[in-house]
């Protein structure tokens, strides 16, 4: 990861907010784009502060919208003095304070853009939102919100069981280490 030590010249031509606030939160992608968004969109600042997986799924908005719009930063400018549940609805996920939490849920470190497509899509399903609040408070991980989002064949227990680390045989049985 790129970080201010290593390009000192280039780095010093932001303003030390927009640096401090990607090296802050670790994001380990998309680092130009949010940069971007926290430069074009000031007005969004404490949000993306509070919330940073919102900042980055708005950087990059085009894997969250069903139709991606042509300039998402002038949308987020107006979104950003509008109540969260518009930018939420705008990113075409449910409105609601159960999505901004599980949004609080995650590191900013983990987003990536398979990690943001899969969330996205466990976000749109009401089941699969709820079998994912049901794993919190453990840290989510890529490859149970992988099993989630894409309709695997699981159940719930299983699942939990997964997400423990205790290994599943093709029985769905135990399997000792």
């Amino acid at each position: 990861m790129l970080l201010r030590r290593d390009l000192p010249h280039w780095a010093s031509r932001f303003p030390d907010g927009a640096m401090d606030f990607v090296e802050r939160h670790s994001f380990s992608t998309r680092r130009w784009h949010l940069i971007n968004l926290w430069l074009r969109v000031p007005g969004g600042r404490e949000l993306w502060d509070d919330i940073p997986a919102l900042a980055w799924l708005a950087a990059s908005s085009w894997l969250c919208k069903a139709k991606p719009v042509q300039r998402p930063l002038r949308s987020l400018r107006t979104l950003a003095k509008k109540p969260r549940a518009h930018l939420l609805r705008w990113l075409d996920l449910p409105a609601g304070d159960g999505t901004l939490a599980l949004l609080r849920a995650v590191p900013a470190s983990l987003m990536t853009p398979k990690f943001a497509h899969a969330f996205c899509r466990v976000l749109r399903d009401e089941d699969k939102r709820r079998a994912f609040r049901n794993l919190l408070p453990q840290p989510p991980e890529f490859e149970i919100l992988r099993l989630l989002a894409y309709d695997f064949p699981l159940s719930f227990p299983v699942l939990r069981l997964i997400s423990q680390g205790i290994r599943i045989g093709p029985t769905g049985r135990q399997q000792s280490a």
